[in-house]
């Protein structure tokens, strides 16, 4: 990772040098707070690698991008969204970095785990609630999946109503107009404070048993989500 950091700095500064995906832990059935703690936990062991490898904290904060899955829930959606936001400010802060470097950049996607196979044209409706919760919670990209990409490679058509949804909501829908429109709402602002605070305690957990790659090596993680998914 320190390696692509500095390739990424000669070559392109807009470039990022490693995504801290929550993917795989949501497609094992994690639930949005495990999720935000998985989230934190790695980021925190890219974060101390790259520092380890002599990127500064500032250039390693810029390297690291957040890939949430955003499904149908709405609500829980633009809360995990700010809640990450909130996590990650929290930390860059703890670590002594201020300014940009708290700012997460968060790369959504509507995940796998929403489409079905019977009926995939459902898969429409649900591509576009999560494109919404996306644009409402913040996103800063967004990759909408085709809806029969559950049927196996999406075809054209597929592609291009995956492709389409983007503009509709930008151009039609103007959403990108709007700068956080969920702020103030009190059932928003109460779950993503609730979300916040149950992921930093979960996080500090990750933490205290060694770290996010001794969690995964032990094996304890595996557990807890096999648990949950049940």
């Amino acid at each position: 990772v320190a390696d692509a950091a500095s390739w990424a700095d000669i070559h392109g500064r807009e470039l990022r040098a490693a995504s801290v995906s929550m993917l795989p832990y949501h497609m094992a059935g994690a639930t949005p707070v495990q999720e935000l703690a998985c989230a934190a936990a790695t980021a925190v062991e890219y974060l101390r690698r790259m520092i380890a490898a002599g990127v500064e904290l500032e250039k390693a904060c810029h390297h690291l991008e957040f890939v949430v899955p955003i499904g149908r829930d709405l609500p829980v959606g633009i809360a995990t969204l700010r809640a990450l936001r909130v996590m990650w400010a929290r930390v860059v802060e703890a670590c002594g970095g201020d300014g940009a470097a708290r700012v997460a950049m968060l790369h959504v996607v509507t995940p796998p785990r929403s489409l079905t196979r019977r009926d995939p044209w459902v898969n429409m409706l649900r591509a576009t609630v999560g494109a919404f919760t996306a644009v409402a919670g913040g996103a800063d990209v967004l990759t909408v999946l085709p809806f029969d990409a559950a049927l196996g490679h999406p075809d054209g058509f597929g592609r291009r109503i995956a492709a389409n949804l983007h503009a509709i909501l930008r151009e039609e829908c103007r959403l990108g107009q709007l700068a956080d429109f969920a702020g103030g709402s009190y059932a928003i602002e109460r779950l993503t404070q609730e979300l916040a605070e149950a992921s930093w305690a979960a996080f500090q957990a990750i933490e205290a048993a060694g770290g996010m790659a001794a969690v995964l090596v032990e094996g304890g993680l595996h557990r807890e989500l096999a648990a949950s998914a049940r």
